[in-house]
């Protein structure tokens, strides 16, 4: 084992301990103390041994427990003094801070995953917190509408709902953008859920004792400082700040439960307080809305990243790899609109369709071989993507032969078209020291939209491609 973590774990078990056993509720305070001060220089000494490439999460997380470490230390300063208002609120705005900084931290941490681009881990992470804070607020304000608690121990029991609500879907943004990969990442999340359950047990007992110890909450905070620690002390935590692939099945499934909570649980709230006849409060109300509101933009982002990632297969698939024009599907279907009256033109207007082979290409890769063979066709394809006018389409649909559909050109300037695309083969094609002089078979059919089907005027370009090559056979050179 790691002499960092074993040295963290004993002065955790005997801080608790201490804590728990001596009957002297200063010296039990100091031993709490001390356990948060080991969590803080265990982040410390983690940071500097394993030096992650990205070093401000772990600061931000370091601010969180001094101000958490100092929050504390001001209650006990108090210790045997009375309660004094101005240090207890200077005490509970230091606890809240703890929440704002832990959450920078997540969100650094999920920021240097993904370079801050994924809208999806951010909506689930802002959907967490309308939750988690509507539901603990609708809590407290049942409590303080039934006099439980007073004004100001609302206001500090939403201020810890909000702040342990935004922590935790910080934590989940990160989580959900890759940290769940290491132990490390599920440590910090198994932290900010113990943060929460605390908070949530803090709220529902009625907002009386510290803020942040008391009753329950001192194993719930010891179990999430020790996992900040581990977090910290492991050396997966430089995964923390490594970039990550985009997302995955399990991710995906892991949203989808997260949404479905998100939606069912506000409404079920409001549910619950009207079977025990309660009337229902604002926050629940709110959070049912706003939660909604955001389901509707998540899941509205699912279809339209769906249907963007379908239109990207549908366009990949009508793309030559080799050389980056159309392939056969691509051309015959422009063909195939051509021919359709109407969708791709003024009816009966002309078009020219032109068959491109190149001659005695097979010897060429068996002279040559076949990644010669590919260099000649990417450099055709680059020459005829030059011959050709912006409007025109140019395709490869077999191995070395190639389709230009024109529009708007007929017979009269259909001449003109060929030759100006026999001249992309009037220069040699270099392959490393030697030079290849190919030549090609060029036939060219004319067609009239929304009359010539697409097999019937590609077959008569074929045609015409072969009484050229029948009557110019010809073999490359080198």
């Amino acid at each position: 084992m790691d002499p960092r973590l074993a040295a963290y774990g004993a002065v955790m078990l005997v801080g608790a301990l201490a804590y728990l056993l001596v009957p002297v509720a200063l010296l039990g305070d100091l031993a709490w103390l001390t356990v948060l001060v080991a969590t803080l220089a265990a982040v410390h000494l983690g940071q500097r041994a394993h030096r992650p490439s990205t070093p401000r999460p772990w600061w931000l997380l370091q601010l969180g427990l001094a101000c958490m470490a100092l929050a504390f230390a001001l209650e006990l300063s108090a210790w045997g003094e009375g309660t004094l208002v101005a240090r207890r609120w200077a005490s509970d705005l230091l606890a809240l801070s703890t929440f704002l900084w832990m959450g920078l931290a997540a969100l650094a941490f999920a920021h240097a995953q993904t370079g801050g681009h994924e809208r999806a881990p951010a909506l689930d992470s802002l959907l967490l917190m309308v939750t988690s804070t509507g539901l603990l607020w609708d809590v407290a304000w049942q409590q303080h509408g039934g006099v439980a608690i007073d004004t100001s121990s609302l206001i500090a029991a939403m201020g810890m709902s909000l702040g342990a609500s935004w922590a935790a879907g910080m934590t989940v943004r990160m989580l959900l953008a890759g940290g769940h990969r290491s132990l490390s990442g599920r440590a910090l999340g198994a932290a900010a859920a113990l943060v929460l359950a605390g908070v949530t047990v803090h709220v529902v007992g009625g907002i009386t004792g510290r803020m942040l110890t008391g009753g329950p909450m001192d194993l719930v905070w010891a179990l999430a400082l020790a996992a900040m620690g581990i977090t910290a002390l492991h050396p997966s935590m430089r995964t923390l700040t490594a970039p990550f692939a985009q997302a995955e099945v399990g991710r995906t499934r892991s949203s989808i439960g997260l949404l479905s909570a998100a939606l069912l649980l506000p409404p079920t709230a409001i549910l619950m307080r009207q079977a025990l006849g309660d009337e229902p409060v604002l926050p629940a109300t709110v959070a049912t809305v706003c939660v909604a509101a955001l389901v509707v933009v998540r899941f509205g982002g699912l279809v339209i990243d769906r249907e963007r990632a379908r239109q990207a297969v549908l366009a990949q698939s009508l793309i030559d790899p080799l050389t980056g024009l159309g392939n056969r599907a691509a051309v015959m279907g422009h063909l195939e609109q051509l021919a359709r009256e109407g969708s791709a033109g003024p009816a009966g207007s002309s078009y020219a369709v032109v068959f491109l082979d190149l001659d005695d290409f097979k010897a060429v890769n068996d002279t040559w071989g076949h990644a010669a063979g590919d260099h000649a066709l990417i450099s055709v394809a680059q020459r005829l993507r030059a011959a050709a006018r912006a409007s025109d389409r140019l395709g490869r649909i077999a191995g070395d032969e190639f389709v230009l559909v024109a529009a708007g050109v007929d017979a009269s300037s259909g001449p003109g078209l060929r030759d100006r695309l026999a001249a992309a083969f009037s220069e040699p094609i270099q392959l490393g020291p030697a030079a290849l002089a190919l030549q090609a078979s060029i036939g060219i059919a004319y067609g009239r939209v929304g009359i010539d089907t697409a097999s019937a005027v590609l077959g008569r370009a074929d045609d015409a491609m072969y009484e050229v090559k029948r009557d110019r056979p010809q073999a490359p050179s080198a």
